[in-house]
């Protein structure tokens, strides 16, 4: 893990340029330049003394108001779905006497919607929302801090290193219903059990299912025909195996596959993902569901550094 507490931005790793504005301004200094020359006009001399003061002054500002900023935490969670923005927390500490103004955060063209001031010897965050990404694993080797305070003649900027991974998951589809299964430890295999001792959830009424499972109370009630489902062993789980998932094509296979994974992870129960290329142990929990969702992520998917 990298200790955040040494990124401290020196004066040296700043970089500035005019921005767009910044070269009219230095356009019309340069002309009101060519006139006092010309016609000896004490105005012009005067308004481009004035013009020139401004921005140097600007300049000056504008490459102080990043330097002694500390970059204390980068936050973020493990991955979102397809579709999601992901947002980062950029935690900033202000060593410096000065306040600095108006400071953004940048990350492959995509800027923090609101910049923030920070006192002397105070703490803020930034928020940085990433939009569009599409299914994968993401890398971020680093993050630019930048301003255009006070008059927006120039553009500053740092480029910090940091070190943050995510996943892009498959955007959310439709949860197929999977069976409940006992999971037998004994080997490398699951059987199925059905007991009359503990209720655990509704499903669909199928031809198969007994007349005397039917929820028949929920039929009074006008909710169609379910079975309820019942059994005696609570090491109950799903296994959710791609190739059963309905879809029309990969991407809706996936995404079906990620909401049946969403599904099976509620109630604490037990789930284990079965891909061609991987499958893994029946476990519970969110770090559990994490890891699942990252192998759905990284099927297939881009790997890219930001």
């Amino acid at each position: 893990m990298r200790n955040w507490r040494k990124i401290i931005l020196k004066n040296e790793r700043i970089y500035i340029l005019p921005t767009t504005l910044g070269f009219y301004f230095l356009a019309i200094i340069f002309v009101l330049f060519v006139i006092s020359l010309s016609y000896a006009h004490s105005l012009a001399f005067t308004t481009t003394f004035i013009f020139v003061s401004i921005v140097m002054t600007s300049a000056i500002y504008t490459h102080y108001n990043l330097a002694n900023v500390k970059l204390l935490a980068l936050k973020g969670p493990e991955g979102c779905f397809e579709g999601e923005d992901y947002s980062l927390v950029l935690t900033l500490e202000n060593i410096g006497r000065g306040i600095k103004f108006d400071l953004l955060a940048k990350l492959d063209g995509q800027v923090s919607f609101k910049g923030v001031s920070l006192e002397s010897q105070s703490k803020n965050d930034i928020i940085l929302s990433l939009v569009g990404l599409k299914r994968g694993s993401y890398k971020i080797e680093r993050i630019t801090l930048t301003t255009s305070f006070p008059f927006g003649i120039f553009f500053s900027w740092v480029h910090i290193p940091v070190t943050k991974n995510f996943f892009i998951y498959p955007a959310r589809g439709q949860a197929q219903h999977l069976p409940l299964l006992d999971i037998a430890r004994e080997g490398n295999w699951t059987r199925y059990v059905k007991g009359k001792d503990e209720f655990l959830e509704h499903k669909k009424f199928e031809n198969t299912d007994s007349w005397a499972d039917v929820d028949w109370k929920a039929y009074a009630r006008g909710k169609g025909l379910w079975t309820k489902c019942y059994s005696a062993n609570p090491n109950l789980g799903y296994q959710i195996i791609f190739e059963q998932i309905n879809g029309e094509n990969f991407e809706i296979k996936l995404q079906n596959t990620c909401e049946s994974l969403l599904s099976s992870a509620t109630g604490n129960k037990y789930f284990s993902l079965k891909l061609p290329h991987y499958q893994n142990e029946y476990a519970n929990g969110p770090e559990h569901l994490a890891i699942c969702l990252g192998q759905l992520a990284k099927w297939e998917g881009k790997e890219v550094t930001l």
